[in-house]
């Protein structure tokens, strides 16, 4: 994370690290929200404590036994090997317990792709036909319409 940090520091607020810290992170005396590790890459402990319940992993595992009969089949995240924000690492954590907790689960790390670039008609797609099979409707799936100027418009598929 080292080169976003650098990159947002003349910024003082509004890049993409800043927004985490300012959405999970406690506010520190200067008014900011602060800063989960320093300039040298030191982690504040304080600030981790503060995190941990947004972690998603870890609440997945602590509440699954509760929230099984909710979830199981209903979780599907899609994430590029090389995503713009490192998110990655994440997934991967969630994808190794997800196999282990609901191998109906889809956790998938698509190779080279980043946050900008992972959506493709292919997976778009793939995405709702998911979500219908899930649902148990129609799918459903965006095609141009060359009568209106190429606009998307729902149209249904077998």
């Amino acid at each position: 994370y080292k080169n976003f940090h650098d990159m947002e520091q003349p910024m003082k607020r509004g890049g993409q690290l800043q927004s985490f810290q300012a959405v999970f992170g406690p506010i520190g005396d200067d008014g900011f929200p602060k800063p989960l590790w320093d300039n040298t890459g030191k982690t504040d402990p304080s600030v981790f404590e503060h995190w941990k319940p947004y972690d998603i992993v870890a609440k997945i595992e602590r509440e699954w036994p509760k929230n099984a009969s909710l979830l199981k089949g209903r979780i599907r995240v899609y994430m590029g090997t090389q995503d713009t924000f490192l998110l990655e690492g994440a997934v991967v954590r969630l994808k190794a317990l997800m196999d282990k907790l609901d191998p109906t689960a889809t956790v998938e790390l698509v190779e080279g792709k980043d946050h900008g670039s992972l959506m493709t008609q292919e997976l778009v797609t793939k995405i709702r036909k998911g979500m219908a099979t899930a649902s148990g409707s129609p799918r459903t799936e965006s095609a141009k319409d060359p009568a209106n100027d190429g606009a998307r418009q729902p149209v249904k598929t077998k």
